[in-house]
């Protein structure tokens, strides 16, 4: 056998090798991870959806009027994302523990509801999504979990702490605003005409380190 039979005999052999080797799976993901995982998309999405509204954060009776406010500053006033109450229900139903993970620095003395979603059961999952490459991931998993309150859970989250990666947004809760009427305004996005904006909610940024501490 020649030195290029050889070697191409040995090529063969590591192909047929090769080949023989079975197939890694790769593992599914679980149900609760593709949830957390739904939740988080649809939240990237529906602040797309979300108009800008100039002066929105500022005054909520002028930006309806369509003007763009001064800072006290001299500068224009930022604008802020301001949701349909279309997609606001929407983000609800995907998030449901979202208001009482907002609620929970009040919720062990008020005697707050539990959710149907996240249970006990759940933290196992939760936890292990906390170590994720996603930052959406570890961010919406750890505001679900931060709704456990199990102490146990602190020092996992403290973990995220320094975790300055950009996660999902959030639609905060603007209560000044909440008194405003709402404005009619078309949404050719996907809801009709009669949809109306939330000036009560406001879209936020969040970093994985902002839901570790907030559900601290």
């Amino acid at each position: 056998m020649t030195m290029m039979s050889w070697r191409s005999h040995q090529l063969g052999l590591a192909i047929a090798s090769w080949l023989a080797l079975p197939a890694v799976a790769l593992e599914p993901a679980s149900p609760i991870e593709e949830r957390i995982a739904s939740a988080a998309t649809l939240s990237r999405e529906l602040e797309d959806l979300a108009p800008a509204i100039a002066g929105a954060d500022d005054s909520p009776r002028a930006a309806r009027g369509g003007g763009s406010l001064s800072t006290h500053g001299g500068g224009e006033a930022p604008a802020a994302k301001v949701p349909f109450e279309s997609q606001v229900k929407r983000y609800d139903e995907a998030r449901p523990w979202s208001s009482a993970y907002i609620a929970r620095p009040w919720s062990k003395w008020t005697g707050g509801k539990s959710l149907p979603y996240p249970s006990a059961g759940d933290a196992p999952a939760l936890q292990g999504l906390l170590k994720k490459e996603s930052p959406d991931l570890r961010g919406v998993a750890a505001e679900a979990l931060a709704t456990l309150n199990d102490p146990e859970d602190a020092p996992r989250l403290a973990e995220l702490l320094d975790d300055t990666s950009a996660s999902a947004p959030v639609l905060s809760h603007d209560l000044m605003s909440s008194s405003f009427l709402p404005i009619r305004i078309p949404n050719d996005a996907e809801a009709p005409e009669t949809d109306s904006l939330d000036w009560s909610r406001r879209w936020a940024p969040r970093t994985v380190s902002t839901y570790a501490r907030d559900g601290l």
